[in-house]
């Protein structure tokens, strides 16, 4: 086994050697981009592609040990095959060890070694301390992979493995020899274009000692250095060296994300003459090109049309509010088991039981749970707001990663709100002629587009009322909002919107059409034609063509509204009586700092045009 390692290294070696023949960045030699297009327009902004032939990519992997967890180093060789460097290097820790047998090590090897066979391109070892930390092990490794420390050169540039386990007794440390070793190594190659540094122990994070005997050989040198061992990611630049310590590549990991520095992943390295350009890679976002079929995408439609999690709106009879039950109803729409798993979110003054769930569904099949609050003391319908139950759904695969999928789904009550007689209303945007306002939107009916966009209440919250007169249905909202500058963003501004029908004696029977609903929309720095075009999204009308009124008044971190709407109008385009409107408001929340999310479009109730709209949604009598 160990002629054929070695055979199989040199010949590897040999491959590179040949591999990407050299040349400077000559760009009378590059190749060129050959078109049809004439004028001085052209849909690029350059046609000169980077042309760098000595340049080229390599894969960095770290620890598959301490813990492992089966098939993931094995996974990361399959993802980062597809990449297709042009080699990959480990940083060490590739088998458990911690065995006292050469046959125990063996196994060990062996079942490593299925974990390279996905690869087509070769694969670099270096050795950690669970390879080589004790002599038997250093002894194996020497027979199953070869030297551990040695050297290899590829397009000008040099790669330098370090055994960082040499020390007495194979502890931590190099050896004197080692070190004099590399040191006629980087003096016989002083003109190579870059140095790369592979070790397994991160010396320059601790052992400051053992740091100090070997920093003085790259002085003056061009190189980068590349450890793992800790299972925690960290990068350092000092004066043009960068020092990478990776995370792991299926070692043990808490796994608490890239705040902690706890992910699988791989290190992605561009060498350039100037310096490597690198990225570090999650295996979670390295998917071959069928992850997702248009089959699967199929078979599993229901979750992205929002089928699996259903149920049922409560509708209160009478002014207050005591106890609620919704039955949660989980359709499985695939051949394989699913585990679902969630937990409920409900204002304080609610007592919810359960207020976490799990399951499995069976493939095929669906399960229902009931979920049931009570408030003590009861509340008024007014106070009533949506409970959010956020779930996740997981397929398990064998050998794969499991599908998952997260949502939130909304259980909702509602019941007949009123509508206050106020004479005198001034539409100026300021409120003074309102008390306090009595809805409060503390969890919404409806987040679009992205959930993760609004961050509770202290991101962004609204409160409102409605009145009337005779002639007119009037609207107050007070939007407490973080971040009420939207960094100069047009097309995410921050603004308000309404929505009212008039919904008749009774709503149900009265069609909800584009045609019947009223839609306005007030805001900070929006102009005539930003207005219009939100307000078509949701009306085949122009507020200001049905004679309403809106106006603003905007501080730091609030901004106040006031709407008013003809009920002759409400009455004409809908058909119906006015004494009943069904009613929806909301706000535009956008904060520059969360740009990555989007926009959040948060609504009171659910949204007209939505599944998850109903009849009895927002209802006010007009006192």
């Amino acid at each position: 086994m160990r002629s054929l390692t070695i055979l199989l290294l040199i010949s590897s070696l040999a491959r590179l050697a040949v591999a990407h023949p050299g040349g400077d960045h000559d760009d009378d030699h590059a190749p060129l981009i050959e078109h049809t297009i004439v004028g001085d327009k052209k849909p690029w902004t350059s046609d000169k592609p980077r042309f760098a032939p000595k340049d080229f990519q390599f894969v960095v992997v770290s620890d598959n040990t301490g813990t492992p967890r089966p098939g993931i180093f094995r996974e990361a060789m399959e993802k980062a095959d597809l990449l297709q460097p042009a080699f990959i290097i480990s940083v060490g820790d590739l088998i458990e060890g911690y065995v006292d047998t050469k046959e125990e090590l063996n196994v060990q090897w062996d079942e490593f070694m299925t974990y390279l066979e996905p690869l087509t391109v070769p694969f670099f070892f270096a050795p950690g301390n669970h390879d080589v930390g004790r002599q038997l092990w250093h002894d194996v490794y020497l027979e199953r992979v070869g030297p551990s420390y040695y050297y290899f050169l590829y397009q000008d540039v040099l790669f330098l493995i370090l055994d960082t386990n040499d020390g007495e007794n194979r502890g931590t440390g190099y050896s004197e020899e080692q070190l004099q070793w590399a040191k006629g190594v980087l003096d016989a190659h002083t003109d190579v274009r870059w140095t790369y540094v592979i070790q397994h122990k991160p010396f320059w994070l601790s052992h400051e000692d053992e740091w100090k005997r070997a920093e003085p050989l790259f002085a003056g040198r061009q190189h980068t250095f590349f450890a793992g061992h800790v299972h925690n990611y960290s990068f350092e630049e000092r004066g043009n060296i960068q020092y990478v310590t990776l995370g792991t590549s299926g070692g043990g990991s808490r796994l608490r994300g890239e705040a902690y520095g706890e992910f699988d992943h791989v290190m992605w390295v561009t060498a350039r003459d100037e310096g490597p350009k690198m990225a570090s890679l999650a295996l979670d976002g390295i998917q071959p090109v069928d992850f997702r079929t248009t089959a699967l995408m199929e078979e599993l439609s229901a979750f992205r049309s929002g089928r699996v999690v259903q149920s049922s709106p409560v509708v209160i009879e009478g002014d207050t509010f005591a106890t609620a039950s919704w039955d949660i109803s989980v359709t499985n729409p695939w051949d394989k088991p699913l585990r679902f798993k969630g937990f409920v979110e409900a204002d304080a003054s609610l007592r919810v039981s359960p207020s976490s769930i799990s399951f499995i569904v069976p493939p095929d099949s669906a399960v229902t749970k009931r979920i049931s609050v009570a408030a003590e003391p009861a509340l008024f319908v007014d106070q009533i707001q949506p409970i959010a139950l956020h779930w996740t759904g997981i397929y398990d695969t064998f050998n794969a990663e499991p599908i998952q999928f997260n949502d939130v789904h909304r259980l909702f009550a509602d019941g007949l709100h009123h509508v206050p007689r106020i004479e005198g209303i001034a539409v100026d945007g300021k409120l003074d002629d309102w008390g306090v306002l009595p809805f409060e939107m503390k969890q919404p009916g409806q987040i679009y587009t992205n959930e993760l966009a609004w961050k509770g209440m202290e991101d962004a919250t609204f409160r409102f009322g409605l009145a009337h007169d005779d002639t007119t249905l009037f609207v107050a909202m007070e939007v407490d909002d973080d971040v009420v500058d939207g960094g100069g963003v047009k097309l995410w501004q921050d603004f308000a919107v309404v929505y009212a029908r008039a919904a008749g004696e009774d709503p149900e029977k009265t069609p909800m059409t584009e045609e019947s609903v009223v839609a306005i929309v007030e805001g900070p720095d929006l102009s005539p034609e930003e207005r219009a075009g939100y307000e078509r999204n949701g009306s085949k009308h122009l507020s200001a063509e049905l004679d309403c009124i809106s106006a603003f008044d905007a501080s730091a971190e609030r901004i106040t509204y006031e709407f008013s709407i003809p009920l002759a109008a409400l009455k004409r385009i809908s058909g119906a009586e006015t004494d009943h409107i069904q009613f929806n408001i909301g706000i535009n929340d956008y904060d520059p700092s969360d740009a990555r999310l989007g926009v959040s479009l948060i609504t009171w109730r659910p949204g007209w045009a939505t599944g998850a709209h109903f009849p009895a949604s927002g209802i006010f009598a007009l006192e």
